[in-house]
């Protein structure tokens, strides 16, 4: 089976780096970049055809509500949204913009891995 290749686009490097290890011990996954804001993601992605990004909903520079409708409108991947928390507004506004669900970052990995499959 091909490996799911991962964007992670978060401007947290704690998260980052944690996603990173936690998906890549796993042999169905490849992170193969990662960003600090929705226009490093967008960059990396054109560069690297990601399948998923795990998108930050928060970001400086480029949110990642701009940043997962340029991925939607431009095919650069599926995007499943990143918060700390659980506003309606925001993840609302996020899917209505292509994202094809949320994750609230204190889940588990194992939970992390199977909402990215």
């Amino acid at each position: 089976m091909e490996k799911i290749k991962i964007m992670i686009a978060d401007d947290s490097d704690f998260v980052r780096d944690g996603m990173r290890i936690i998906l890549d011990v796993d042999e169905d996954f490849e992170v193969i970049g990662c960003a600090k804001n929705g226009r490093e993601a967008i960059e990396l992605a054109k560069e690297n055809a990601p399948d998923i990004f795990l998108m930050d909903i928060q970001m400086p520079e480029m949110d990642g509500i701009e940043a997962t409708k340029y991925i939607v409108e431009n095919n650069l991947g599926k995007v499943l949204i990143l918060t700390t928390f659980d506003d309606d507004e925001l993840v609302q506004s996020a899917l209505q913009n292509g994202a094809k669900g949320y994750l609230i970052k204190n889940h588990t990995p194992e939970h992390l891995k199977q909402m990215i499959k």
